[in-house]
């Protein structure tokens, strides 16, 4: 790993103006469970790093009409946190495929979602709910679309003066949630297939208004299943329409490896979770 000088500021604005005068010869560090990576492969070499451990402002999860989620709440908060029960309970089933309990200790949400890894978990959770993000650069912010964050695998459209402060989904949604996944080996692997979906219902809860499928790790990045989506419109909520949506979200996927293989375990997992999440349209937030 290459030298570099390390400062740890104490509120945003003072990280705001480091990134600012440093531009692209610094990076930004959160959990550290990717970066840190990076750096001891010489992927990323930067002159500073710019430590995030003392903005506790930045760490919180607030849910009334609205959730909003600090930037550097770990993935055990996420699990680990009660609120995220009945239909809110896919962001507990994403934080909790991400790794082992060590990793998610330290493991940011703002650092899953910068980081851009095909492969995360919380983002196809986050899309399938509609979040977005608030970004901050010295003298101004702006609200981006999850789902128009990712520009590749590993690249978003974050410039590199922007920090983000907030990840929200305003209004919070009707209906019900539920993310489904299997890992490329063991339980703390990188996931092999991840889905998120959000089914809102009509009044009598038998007919589908409006469906959200998100799809990881089968793809440059997070994506949303358009096609299945615009299927599940006015369809009945059954199992019948819930396979169906399955293979055409499977058709949709365009997996780098393990493809055959890969589609089959959409066409399975969007299966589950959409009917995990019309289970879950009588319980509590």
């Amino acid at each position: 790993m290459k030298r570099f000088d390390y400062l740890e500021p104490s509120t945003v604005e003072e990280t705001l103006d480091l990134l600012h005068r440093y531009g692209n010869k610094a990076k930004v560090l959160a959990g550290g469970t990717d970066l840190i990576v990076q750096m001891k492969q010489r992927k990323v070499v930067p002159e500073l790093v710019i430590g995030l451990g003392r903005l506790k402002e930045l760490n919180f999860i607030k849910i009334d009409s609205d959730l909003r989620i600090g930037p550097l709440t770990t993935m055990s908060q996420i699990a680990t946190q009660s609120a995220f029960c009945g239909r809110l309970v896919l962001l507990r089933e994403a934080a909790s495929a991400v790794g082992d309990v060590q990793i998610r200790n330290v493991a940011t949400v703002g650092g899953n979602i910068a980081n851009a890894s095909p492969s995360a978990d919380l983002s196809p959770a986050l899309l399938a709910m509609g979040a977005k993000l608030k970004l901050r650069r010295r003298g101004g912010e702006r609200l981006v679309n999850l789902h128009e964050v990712c520009l590749g695998p590993f690249c978003t459209q974050l410039t590199e003066e922007e920090l983000i402060v907030e990840i929200f989904v305003s209004p919070f949604p009707k209906g019900s949630g539920a993310y489904a996944w299997t890992p490329k080996r063991t339980s703390v692997d990188e996931t092999l297939v991840g889905v998120g979906v959000w089914l809102i219902p009509d009044p009598t809860k038998k007919k589908c208004l409006r469906a959200s499928i998100a799809l990881g790790s089968v793809g440059p990045w997070a994506f949303k299943a358009s096609k299945a989506e615009a299927f599940l419109q006015g369809k009945a909520l059954n199992r019948d329409s819930f396979r169906k949506a399955g293979e055409i979200a499977a058709e949709e996927a365009s997996p780098r490896s393990r493809a055959d293989y890969r589609r089959t375990m959409v066409s399975i997992l969007t299966e589950e979770a959409l009917a995990q999440a019309l289970a879950r349209m009588e319980l509590p937030t």
